[in-house]
C-alpha cells in the first residue's frame, strides 16, 4: 500500500476507477467483494508474469527484485501487468546502455523470452 499521504491520496482516486470495471450486482459490497477478488487475481498473475521477467532478465540488468505497488493501471481486472524500471537516465553509464542496440536487442529478447515462458507454462 502507499506510504505517504500524497501516495495514498492518487492511489485511492486510481482505485476508485478500478471500481467501474466490476459491477455484477446492484449490491455495492457484492460488487466491492468481486472487485477484490478480481485485482487481487490479476495482481497475483502480473507478480508471477515479473518473475519470469526476473528469471530472463538477471543476466542483462542489475535486476533488484520484483516488488509491487497499488497503482490502477497494474490492478486493472483481467488485464495483468507490470511495470519495468530498467535503467536510470541520471546514471551516465545507464544512459550509455540505453543508447546501445545490443543492450536493447538483448533485453528485448528477455522480455519477449519471459512472455513465451509465461503464456507457455504448465
Amino acid at each position: 500500500g502507499a506510504r505517504s499521504k500524497i501516495a495514498r491520496l492518487v492511489e485511492k482516486r486510481e482505485n476508485s476507477a478500478v471500481m467501474n470495471y466490476v459491477k455484477v450486482s446492484t449490491n455495492p459490497v457484492v460488487n466491492r467483494i468481486m472487485a477484490d477478488l478480481a485485482i487481487s487475481t490479476t495482481m497475483t498473475e502480473g507478480r508471477n508474469f515479473a518473475y519470469y521477467l526476473k528469471k530472463h532478465l538477471k543476466n542483462i540488468t542489475d535486476f533488484k527484485d520484483v516488488d509491487s505497488a497499488n497503482f490502477a493501471v497494474l490492478k486493472t481486472p483481467g488485464i495483468p501487468s507490470v511495470l519495468i524500471e530498467v535503467l536510470y537516465l541520471t546514471d551516465p553509464v545507464d544512459a550509455q546502455l540505453l543508447k546501445s542496440e545490443d543492450f536493447i536487442e538483448k533485453f528485448s529478447f528477455g522480455v519477449y523470452n519471459a512472455v513465451v515462458d509465461y503464456f507457455y507454462r504448465e
